[in-house]
């Protein structure tokens, strides 16, 4: 194990001389801060947002709730699709805060809340009509179920169960990033840091929506294959299991977002020096090609997909895919001028726009919360190695990164877009966190020895004020905009 704590940023063998013991401690000690603090941020947007108030909870609530009585996917008939019977209470608990969304004048009240807690997990049951069915892959729900089960054994109220659920979810967000935050470098740390606790991100760990896991899981994955990279480049073997555990780890992320399987690109394996060209492009292309499989194998599995899941008779996904494979040009210019007019749009919803999207920070939050994120970012791209042996990473990463925010648009643009639309619809800011933090993956020169051991010696200096000022007034502004959204009058 001790050869598994090399001081960050190994490629350059200059830094090897730093004390391994402290740069380890270091690590511990940042990633034991992160947690707590997360937890922290994460428990006061718990409190502070009433239940169903982030994009699409009443959704994976319901079909955390169907899952906990073993009923593993929507029920297909034709063109409907429905669940099947659930408890009522369920329904008049989802029913009692249907208000809110959208309505930024309306507060929660104490009557709603008083009435939700003499709804129990009723024997009881109907067919839930009234919202839509999701597709993701069980897994991504495996906290939430716990918590559901966990209410029902023990006779909780349905709204305790909900924040049982939410509370476990939250803990299993916060115990990845806080494991990658510990693999990461140093300045990987730092984007790492900056996406954690965005108000949207921590908005989402908080709720009972999977699309926190996405994104914490998509960041440990990175983090394995970046200290996996490092260790193989410091001439260490990789045993096999941990080799593979960041595509095992993304696998249900690639199923709940197919565009995601791009990302895997970015994850090909690390060749052994003096390996033959044709082995390393085959173990380079391993991860996409399981992605892919993985994908197909499950969208026959499911027996329908997403894609075909509208909400208007304007958009047609069959016509839809044909005119994008027919005009691949004139859909990239689509994309291009998409990114153009919504990038305002898209950086907001990443970054804070609360609730339904309908709660929008202090526009000095954005600008605070803006440059850190854009800060971090430079600072990997300032710090990239160009050298030929690691060109291929580079290329990688990059591709990746522009090819699974095309893949993003171009689903969208199948499944949610009118019929050869200008512009695409549906596309939120916060699909693309997962595929920013890919960047902690390009390859970086290693910081001098000397700069190294100042870090290393004065760690209160360079984690506590970049990371702590950072998480605390992010967290600020995430708890004053909900309890004025929802609580202050």
């Amino acid at each position: 194990m001790g050869q598994d704590l090399i001081v960050d940023d190994v490629e350059e063998r200059g830094s090897s001389e730093v004390d391994i013991g402290n740069d380890s401690r270091n690590r511990l000690a940042s990633a034991v801060s992160f947690g707590i603090l997360m937890c922290v941020a994460v428990g006061i947007a718990i409190a502070l947002t009433p239940p169903f108030q982030v994009p699409d909870t009443p959704v994976h609530f319901m079909k955390a709730a169907s899952l906990s009585y073993g009923e593993l996917s929507p029920i297909v008939h034709g063109a409907s699709v429905t669940y099947a019977p659930m408890p009522t209470s369920i329904s008049k608990f989802v029913s009692l805060f249907g208000s809110l969304p959208q309505h930024a004048s309306v507060k929660a009240t104490d009557p709603e809340f008083q009435s939700a807690m003499h709804l129990y997990w009723s024997s009881s049951r109907a067919v839930p009509t009234f919202i839509a069915p999701t597709f993701y892959p069980p897994f991504m729900y495996l906290p939430d179920v716990l918590g559901i089960w966990l209410g029902r054994v023990f006779g909780f109220s349905v709204i305790a169960t909900y924040y049982v659920a939410e509370a476990l979810s939250g803990i299993v967000a916060i115990a990845f990033l806080s494991a990658a935050v510990y693999l990461l470098s140093r300045r990987a740390r730092l984007l790492a840091y900056s996406i954690s606790f965005l108000p949207m991100t921590l908005s989402l760990i908080g709720s009972v929506s999977p699309d926190a896991n996405l994104t914490s899981t998509s960041i440990l994955a990175y983090a394995i294959h970046r200290r996996n990279t490092e260790l193989a480049n410091g001439g260490i073997s990789i045993r096999v299991s941990r080799k593979y555990l960041p595509i095992v780890l993304m696998v249900p992320v690639v199923i709940a977002k197919p565009p995601y399987v791009f990302l895997l690109l970015a994850l090909g394996f690390v060749s052994g020096e003096g390996s033959k060209r044709l082995r390393a492009v085959v173990e380079r292309a391993i991860p996409l090609v399981i992605g892919v499989c993985v994908s197909i194998l499950w969208f026959l599995f499911a027996g329908t997909s997403s894609i075909t899941q509208t909400n208007s008779t304007t958009v047609l996904p069959v016509r839809q895919i044909s005119y994008v494979v027919t005009h691949p040009f004139t859909f990239m210019h689509i994309v291009v001028r998409t990114v153009r007019v919504m990038w305002e749009f898209y950086f907001h919803s990443a970054v804070g726009n609360l609730g339904w999207l309908d709660t929008s920070l202090p526009s000095w939050a954005f600008l605070f919360l803006g440059f850190a994120l854009l800060g971090s970012i430079g600072i990997l791209l300032f710090g990239i190695r160009l050298r030929r042996d690691s060109l291929p990473d580079l290329v990688l990463v990059l591709a990746a990164f522009v090819l699974c925010i095309t893949g993003i648009e171009a689903s969208l643009y199948v499944a949610w877009t009118p019929y050869k639309a200008l512009i695409v619809q549906g596309v939120q800011g916060r699909y693309f966190l997962p595929v920013l933090a890919v960047l902690v993956l390009l390859p970086q020169r290693a910081l001098p020895a000397k700069v190294t051991k100042i870090f290393s010696s004065n760690y209160f200096a360079y984690d506590s004020v970049l990371f702590y000022g950072f998480a605390i007034v992010s967290t600020l502004i995430t708890v004053t905009t909900l309890a004025v959204r929802f609580w202050l009058s």
